[in-house]
């Protein structure tokens, strides 16, 4: 396995990536990873870390990366749009296409949260480029009453008044929220561009999830235009399926069923 840093540039400012590369001969499928707000490219628990080394035992390469003001971002966290992250998604898409060791034809995307949201954009646009998808936990409502409602309600008020709104965290930094980011989320229509989608979907929630309750998965499922979607709601945990809690953590088996499934659709060949 090879594992290596990179720079790929942005439309306004550099993204940090991480290139997860497995020992073969010949161009591999791929995986772009994308985080959910406020967390970076390596994810709650590592889940994206570890994903990364799940499926390249199953020859599959990947690409995780940094939103701004994420991770090891260099751009101002006030930098984090909505449509900034699609613009960013499509950089590194169109990076993973031009990599002599990836296979362009046979590039997933794994979105967790909202990161789900920003892959459908490009699902919805650019759908017969990519065979395969998974979502976890993915935020994909649309209208009033989605996993943002809160936060609308809440820190909106600050956000126009002040051009952005400070959500405190106990357990990351606080998150910095501009105006545009509640005005570009409350605008897009993401089950609108998986009803677009033709290529395959698994939908993963976790029952206990009280941000985005776990029925969503199978309306993610159901929204795509392909024959090959199903949901998947793993038992007694929660919205990161308690990665590194302690308690209860089925971290290691959403990567499993996603690295399996995804070598299934991809025809990625295991060396475990």
């Amino acid at each position: 396995m090879t594992e290596k840093r990179l720079t790929i540039k942005g439309a306004r400012y550099d993204i940090p990536a991480v290139f997860t590369v497995p020992d073969r001969t010949g161009a591999a499928p791929a995986v772009v990873l994308i985080h959910g707000t406020g967390s970076d490219k390596n994810e709650v628990g590592n889940m994206f870390g570890r994903l990364a080394s799940a499926l390249e035992r199953r020859g599959i390469a990947s690409i995780r990366f940094d939103f701004a003001g994420c991770g090891d971002s260099p751009a101002s966290p006030l930098e984090l749009t909505f449509k900034g992250e699609v613009v960013d998604l499509d950089a590194v898409f169109d990076c993973a296409r031009g990599s002599a060791a990836i296979d362009a034809r046979r590039i997933a995307l794994l979105g967790f949260s909202q990161g789900a949201r920003v892959a459908a954009d490009l699902m919805g646009r650019r759908g017969d480029e990519i065979p395969a998808a998974v979502f976890w936990s993915g935020a994909c409502q649309q209208g009033v009453h989605d996993i943002f409602e809160m936060w609308r309600d809440t820190y909106y008020a600050d956000a126009v008044k002040n051009g952005y709104a400070v959500l405190p965290s106990t357990w990351r930094d606080d998150l910095w929220l501009t105006k545009d980011w509640f005005d570009e989320i409350g605008a897009s229509r993401p089950l609108d561009c998986l009803a677009r989608y033709k290529g395959a979907m698994l939908a993963i929630a976790g029952e206990l999830d009280d941000l985005v309750p776990c029925a969503h998965a199978a309306e993610i499922a159901g929204a795509v235009a392909g024959g090959d979607a199903a949901s998947c709601v793993f038992k007694g945990v929660g919205h990161t399926y308690n990665a590194g809690t302690g308690e209860n953590d089925l971290s290691e088996q959403v990567i499993a069923m996603t690295a399996d499934w995804l070598a299934e659709r991809l025809k990625g060949k295991s060396n475990e």
